[in-house]
């Protein structure tokens, strides 16, 4: 490795004087489908730095260049990459084979990046870093480039030469999504990162002063219909308002992140989901800057921090990073001021919810010690509080590397919560102070023949994390599966896995609440075809009555040409009706297509159905249509619209207590993005809200416009 003997300029060209003499990385093997045989095109990566940037680029060759696959996609839009030609590139700057940034680029420069966590078998695409890249076609596949600024990494502070760990990756989505790599995969190996090529040479390097300061301005008008539906829409009040984000290296170990007046503006509707017969509460993914820094870090296996819990922050800072001479201990802490308390109620049989009008600020602390090569021992705190209202959570948690194919993850956690009077009163929850305690215990053997693993989980009666997504309590769950896998390079399937699986679920009481048994297969072939298809007798308790259910689930997704792909997820069998308290008959259906016109046009189409019935007769039908259509003028500019509409219908005769015999629901959803990094940015956007009923028809309830404008400035 030796330092770029020349500038190098970002344009997806590889002859700039710079690139004389880097690194040559050949990835010469195909580990998927077929296991370490030879790679069905060539393709080179170069690397080299200078003492502000880390420099990657690769020549991919391509023996019909017809038939690669890349669009102009929006930055990070990783469902939809996947699908395209791509190269990627792990890198480990501590070389400890734990953790490593993810640098992904499609043929047109399309960029994504994320985090890769060893313990938990995780990538994270939520993390964002400004970098820069570019790619282009070329007569005998593509070239692409990308600068990374040291400030946007984190490695050692030394004066030594430095070794990183680096993991090239080519996706070739062809009749099978070929995946070549620049060196042999063990697949009797959990850890990919342990395998990663060893890059020495890095001296004279350093983050600088890694100082980023991202001032915005949002401006926000609300109009509403008050009252509702007969009233008219009242206008609001434009209200702008002046924020930012900072973002200081303290050390190159060590960052620190605050925020002021956050703006979410830019994030998009959250996928619908049915929630219908359902009985406890819905997981939305975060999709706020702000808490996604940093978020592998705070993952542990019982779900302790959920920051959608912080609903309306007002400001917030976190700290995260290495600490220690041999950066074996790692740190994070964050704190955060809401305007609202959101507060779950889970139980055995339900979660309730609900709404406090007041203040709440939140403090997330958790520490880990690296242990050994592979495995950490790691100290969580959460804690919540506001007027008359506290919930704190405590614990400790281990990741044990037991060979390379073994591994054991473990848990447990106390917590202390107090609530005001009335919600105790209104909510069935205890009066003054309690407590609760949570165990997880997993063991995992993964070899390339076998999937086994075992888990137990206990959550007592009165455990709560406020912080957390902790939705259902008073369990102790006991799961087991044991899947034999078979390989296959090429042919009617790549990978075949069938195996049992049995689960139980006791309260506290020692009562039976659930248990599964079951059969699982697994299935990857031709045209890109992924399938898992479960077949399972089911046993529920619900209202003091326990149900045997026989159903089946499972989705299958398939790619056949660059353009378009279809997918299909299933609940079909028997279920309960949980509204009248019977056995029932439920179909669930959701459809999934994605359509790219062109180079530019992208379509992601979905429709989730529900339906149940008793002995023929319809209880209800439920159905939830999503459409998604963006277009990209560049990587940097896009305009993209969401519409989604709800429409249920219920058999009033079925029903025991009164209900609404129809309900539909329409949002939707303009925006208008241009995005020269993550935090240099401009929106503009519109959104309304309708509702109908059988008492009145389809009627706006609300909409919105909004602007943003970020600027990210590095001193």
């Amino acid at each position: 490795m030796h330092r770029a003997p020349g500038p190098i300029k970002v344009d997806g060209n590889l002859d700039d004087a710079g690139w004389q003499g880097a690194a040559d990385i050949p990835l010469d093997w195909e580990v998927m489908p077929g296991d370490n045989t030879p790679a069905p095109a060539k393709s080179v990566c170069h690397v080299t730095f200078d003492s502000d940037k880390l420099y990657i680029g690769c020549h991919a060759f391509d023996p019909k260049p017809e038939q690669i696959r890349a669009h102009v996609l929006d930055r990070d839009n990783v469902a939809r990459m996947v699908l395209d030609d791509l190269i990627g590139a792990y890198i480990d700057p501590f070389n400890d084979q734990r953790r490593a940034f993810i640098f992904i680029i499609n043929p047109l420069g399309v960029q994504a990046d994320g985090i890769k966590t060893v313990a938990d078998q995780s990538e994270d695409y939520s993390w964002d870093a400004i970098w820069a890249s570019a790619g282009r076609l070329t007569p005998d596949g593509y070239e692409v480039e990308m600068a990374i600024p040291f400030k946007s990494l984190r490695f050692p502070r030394t004066a030594d030469v430095q070794t990183w760990g680096f993991v090239f990756v080519r996706a070739w989505p062809r009749t099978f999504r070929y995946r070549m790599e620049a060196g042999p995969y063990d697949r009797r190996s959990t850890c990919d990162i342990c395998q990663a090529n060893k890059l020495t040479g890095f001296e004279g390097i350093g983050p600088g002063r890694n100082v980023e300061i991202a001032p915005t301005f949002t401006a926000r008008r609300t109009d509403t219909r008050d009252p509702f539906p007969a009233g008219a829409l009242h206008q609001g009040d434009t209200k702008p308002e002046l924020g930012g984000d900072l973002h200081w290296g303290v050390t190159p170990n060590v960052s620190l992140n605050a925020t002021v007046h956050p703006d979410f503006s830019q994030v998009e509707a959250d996928v619908a989901q049915l929630d219908v017969n359902t009985r406890f509460a819905l997981f939305y993914p975060e999709k706020r800057p702000f808490f996604l820094e940093g978020a592998d870090f705070f993952h542990t296996p019982i779900q302790a921090v959920f920051t959608r819990t912080i609903a309306d922050p007002d400001a917030g800072l976190k700290l995260t990073g290495k600490v220690g001479k041999s950066t074996d201990n790692a740190v994070g802490v964050f704190a955060a001021r809401d305007h609202l308390t959101n507060l779950l109620f889970p139980s055995n049989q339900v979660t309730s919810g609900a709404s406090i009008d007041q203040e709440a600020w939140t403090t997330v602390g958790r520490f880990r010690r690296d242990l050994g090569k592979a495995s950490n021992l790691g100290a969580i705190y959460t804690g919540r509080f506001g007027s008359g209202y506290l919930n704190q959570v405590g614990g400790a948690d281990l990741f044990y590397q037991l060979g390379r194919s073994t591994r054991i993850n473990a848990q447990y956690l106390t917590s202390v919560t107090e609530y005001p009077d009335s919600i105790s009163s209104a909510y069935g929850q205890h009066r003054g102070s309690f407590s609760g305690g949570a165990l997880s215990l997993a063991v995992n053997y993964d070899t390339y023949r076998w999937h086994t693993s075992v888990s137990y989980v206990d959550l007592s009666p009165d455990f709560r994390a406020d912080v957390g997504f902790v939705p259902r309590v008073d369990t102790r769950t006991l799961s087991i599966n044991a899947t034999p896998i078979f390989y296959r390079a090429r042919g009617w399937y790549n990978s075949l896995s069938i195996g049992p699986f049995a689960s139980q679920v006791r309260d506290h009481q020692g009562v039976l609440t659930d248990q599964d048994l079951g059969v699982g297969l697994g299935y990857q072939g031709p045209l890109q075809s992924y399938a898992n298809i479960q077949a399972l007798r089911h046993k529920e308790r619900y209202l003091g009555v326990l149900y045997t259910l026989n159903r089946t689930t499972g989705f299958v997704n398939v790619k056949p040409i660059g353009d378009f792909a279809l997918g299909v997820q299933w609940q079909i069998g028997q279920a309960i009706d949980y509204a009248n308290g019977r056995m029932a008959s439920e179909v669930t259906v959701t459809p999934s297509a994605q359509i790219s016109l062109g180079r530019g046009l992208n379509l992601d189409l979905s429709d989730a159905y529900q339906r149940l019935t008793d002995h023929g007769r319809q209880i209800f039908t439920a159905n939830i249509a999503q459409s998604k259509v963006a277009y990209n003028f560049s990587v940097r500019t896009q305009i993209r619209a969401i519409v989604q509409y709800l429409d249920l219908h219920r058999n009033h005769m079925e029903y025991a207590a009164a209900v609404d015999q129809k309900t539909r629901a329409l949002l939707g959803q303009f925006l208008f993005s241009y995005k020269v990094n993550p935090q240099t940015v401009v929106f503009m956007g519109y959104s309304q809200n309708s509702l109908g009923t059988q008492s009145y028809d389809l009627t706006k309830q609300s909409r919105t416009f909004f602007a943003k404008v970020g600027y990210a400035w590095r001193p």
